[in-house]
Protein backbone atom coordinates (compact mmCIF):
# COMPACT_ATOMS: atom_id res chain seq x y z
CA UNK A 1 0.00 0.00 0.00
CA UNK A 2 1.10 3.54 -0.86
CA UNK A 3 1.48 6.51 1.30
CA UNK A 4 -1.57 8.17 -0.98
CA UNK A 5 -3.58 5.75 0.90
CA UNK A 6 -2.61 7.63 3.90
CA UNK A 7 -3.50 10.92 3.58
CA UNK A 8 -3.42 13.16 5.27
CA UNK A 9 0.09 12.44 5.97
CA UNK A 10 2.38 14.63 8.91
CA UNK A 11 5.83 13.98 8.16
CA UNK A 12 8.06 14.02 11.24
CA UNK A 13 11.89 13.66 11.85
CA UNK A 14 11.89 10.24 13.83
CA UNK A 15 15.51 11.04 15.62
CA UNK A 16 14.32 13.81 16.96
CA UNK A 17 13.25 12.61 20.50
CA UNK A 18 10.93 15.86 20.58
CA UNK A 19 8.91 15.38 17.11
CA UNK A 20 8.81 11.56 17.86
CA UNK A 21 6.62 12.47 21.25
CA UNK A 22 4.58 15.04 19.07
CA UNK A 23 4.13 12.27 16.13
CA UNK A 24 3.24 9.79 19.19
CA UNK A 25 0.31 11.92 20.82
CA UNK A 26 -1.05 12.72 17.37
CA UNK A 27 -1.67 9.11 16.57
CA UNK A 28 -3.08 8.96 19.97
CA UNK A 29 -5.57 11.64 19.61
CA UNK A 30 -8.97 11.94 18.00
CA UNK A 31 -8.37 13.59 14.33
CA UNK A 32 -10.86 14.28 11.65
CA UNK A 33 -9.98 13.36 9.65
CA UNK A 34 -7.47 10.55 10.75
CA UNK A 35 -3.75 12.09 10.57
CA UNK A 36 -1.28 9.45 9.63
CA UNK A 37 2.89 10.07 10.71
CA UNK A 38 5.47 9.21 9.06
CA UNK A 39 9.01 9.55 9.42
CA UNK A 40 10.72 11.94 6.68
CA UNK A 41 13.52 9.67 6.84
CA UNK A 42 11.53 7.26 4.58
CA UNK A 43 13.00 7.17 1.26
CA UNK A 44 9.84 5.94 -0.72
CA UNK A 45 8.20 9.02 0.30
CA UNK A 46 10.26 10.98 -2.09
CA UNK A 47 9.32 8.88 -4.97
CA UNK A 48 5.75 8.94 -4.64
CA UNK A 49 5.03 12.64 -3.29
CA UNK A 50 8.37 13.89 -6.13
CA UNK A 51 7.00 17.42 -5.11
CA UNK A 52 8.69 16.98 -1.85
CA UNK A 53 12.12 18.43 -0.94
CA UNK A 54 13.93 16.36 1.58
CA UNK A 55 16.01 19.05 2.79
CA UNK A 56 12.76 21.40 3.46
CA UNK A 57 11.65 18.29 5.30
CA UNK A 58 14.03 18.34 7.95
CA UNK A 59 14.05 21.79 8.25
CA UNK A 60 10.16 22.62 8.97
CA UNK A 61 7.40 20.01 9.47
CA UNK A 62 5.01 18.88 6.33
CA UNK A 63 1.86 17.82 6.34
CA UNK A 64 -0.12 16.94 2.91
CA UNK A 65 -3.77 16.37 2.73
CA UNK A 66 -6.10 14.50 0.98
CA UNK A 67 -6.44 16.73 -1.76
CA UNK A 68 -1.95 16.84 -1.94
CA UNK A 69 -1.51 20.23 -0.69
CA UNK A 70 1.43 20.97 1.60
CA UNK A 71 0.88 22.28 4.70
CA UNK A 72 4.33 23.64 6.06
CA UNK A 73 5.15 24.79 9.51
CA UNK A 74 2.62 27.43 10.91
CA UNK A 75 0.20 26.54 8.62
CA UNK A 76 0.24 23.13 9.26
CA UNK A 77 -0.29 23.61 12.66
CA UNK A 78 -3.82 25.47 11.70
CA UNK A 79 -4.58 22.47 9.99
CA UNK A 80 -3.91 20.26 13.15
CA UNK A 81 -5.73 22.65 15.38
CA UNK A 82 -8.86 22.85 12.72
CA UNK A 83 -8.94 18.93 12.84
CA UNK A 84 -8.42 18.30 15.94
CA UNK A 85 -12.15 17.92 18.28
CA UNK A 86 -10.26 19.31 21.03
CA UNK A 87 -9.54 22.22 19.34
CA UNK A 88 -12.95 22.16 16.98
CA UNK A 89 -15.18 24.58 18.78
CA UNK A 90 -12.54 27.47 19.18
CA UNK A 91 -11.03 26.87 15.71
CA UNK A 92 -12.74 30.12 14.70
CA UNK A 93 -10.57 31.89 16.59
CA UNK A 94 -7.30 30.69 14.18
CA UNK A 95 -8.89 32.45 11.46
CA UNK A 96 -8.96 36.08 12.53
CA UNK A 97 -5.23 37.97 12.27
CA UNK A 98 -4.92 37.74 16.07
CA UNK A 99 -5.38 33.99 15.67
CA UNK A 100 -2.91 33.78 12.98
CA UNK A 101 0.16 35.74 14.90
CA UNK A 102 -0.40 33.20 18.02
CA UNK A 103 -0.10 30.80 15.81
CA UNK A 104 3.20 32.35 13.76
CA UNK A 105 4.53 32.67 17.60
CA UNK A 106 3.81 29.01 18.90
CA UNK A 107 5.12 27.33 15.55
CA UNK A 108 8.36 29.32 16.05
CA UNK A 109 8.71 28.80 19.56
CA UNK A 110 8.61 25.24 19.21
CA UNK A 111 10.68 25.21 15.56
CA UNK A 112 13.70 26.85 17.97
CA UNK A 113 12.99 24.62 20.73
CA UNK A 114 13.10 21.48 18.32
CA UNK A 115 16.68 23.06 16.51
CA UNK A 116 17.66 23.23 20.38
CA UNK A 117 16.98 20.02 21.22
CA UNK A 118 18.43 18.50 18.24
CA UNK A 119 21.92 20.37 18.52
CA UNK A 120 21.89 19.03 22.44
CA UNK A 121 20.58 15.83 22.16
CA UNK A 122 22.88 13.22 22.83
CA UNK A 123 21.10 10.32 21.13
CA UNK A 124 20.39 12.55 17.84
CA UNK A 125 24.55 13.33 17.40
CA UNK A 126 23.40 15.73 14.95
CA UNK A 127 23.11 19.31 13.92
CA UNK A 128 20.02 21.13 12.41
Amino acid sequence: MGHHEKLPLLLYDEECSLCSRFADLIKRTPQNPPLFCIPLQEESLYEEFTFLDKEKCKQEVHLIDKNLQVHVGKDCLNYLAKHSPYVEKISWLLDTKMGDKATAIFYNSLNRIRTFVTRECESCKKTP
